[in-house]
């Protein structure tokens, strides 16, 4: 019996490992997220098929990029140059950082929903919001949209422009005035994209969406 499971799993395995299939896969996973997460009208019975086929892709594909991703790193870096990367990487990103927060604080009227209901739910449980800003969110959000359309978008450009859009565009989704505020969300959005286009380490941009949102929390407790 066991033998069997591993059979079908190594058949499984092979067959996501096909650069045609895992372009399909991600681009169907991509597009499940954004219908879940946009909350798109759909009908009920629509929208619970689009449920149960995120969970069912999660389950059979997370794993196995997180192994991927995994073992990538294993055998390119140690965890020592790894973290010296990030290290590089966020001391890059910090110039970058100051100058879109000077860009939205002079030119930025008021602030998005999205913005308003993080602090709004901070000051409620800044613990739990803290753990998600920091942790959860950064790897949730540069798994669906860093990793998974650089599976089946390979020009550089193209791939920053529609990652970073969709990125953005999910932070402005349901705001009174999304065509305004999108713009500034786009910002560190195409650094995002431009910096895991370059290094195809996705533990880098998240690192960064990270330090980002920390010093975004870190202004609401000051």
């Amino acid at each position: 019996m066991k033998a069997k499971v591993s059979r079908l799993f190594a058949a499984f395995y092979t067959f996501v490992s096909k650069e045609k299939t895992r372009k399909f896969l991600a681009f169907r996973y991509y597009a499940l997220c954004i219908i879940t997460l946009t909350k798109v009208n759909l009908p009920p019975a629509v929208k619970s098929i689009c449920m149960y086929l995120l969970v069912i892709v999660s389950v059979f594909e997370l794993p196995i990029y997180t192994v991927e991703w995994m073992d990538k790193i294993r055998k390119e870096n140690s965890i020592i140059k790894e973290l010296k990367k990030i290290g590089n990487e966020i001391l890059m990103f910090i110039p970058f950082y100051l100058i879109s927060a000077l860009i939205i604080t002079f030119f930025a009227v008021d602030k998005p929903a999205n913005q308003t209901e993080i602090e709004s739910t901070f000051y409620k449980s800044p613990i739990s919001e803290l753990i998600f800003a920091i942790i959860l969110a950064p790897i949730i959000e540069e798994f669906i949209f860093r990793l998974l359309p650089s599976e089946f978008i390979k020009n550089k450009y193209l791939y920053i422009a529609v990652s970073s859009f969709i990125f953005a565009g999910m932070h402005v989704f349901g705001d009174p005035n999304p065509f305004y505020y999108i713009k500034f969300y786009m910002l560190t959005s195409c650094y995002y994209g431009y910096r895991y286009y370059e290094t195809k380490d996705i533990l880098v941009s998240i690192s960064l969406h990270s330090f980002h949102n920390l010093i975004a929390m870190l202004t609401l407790i000051l």
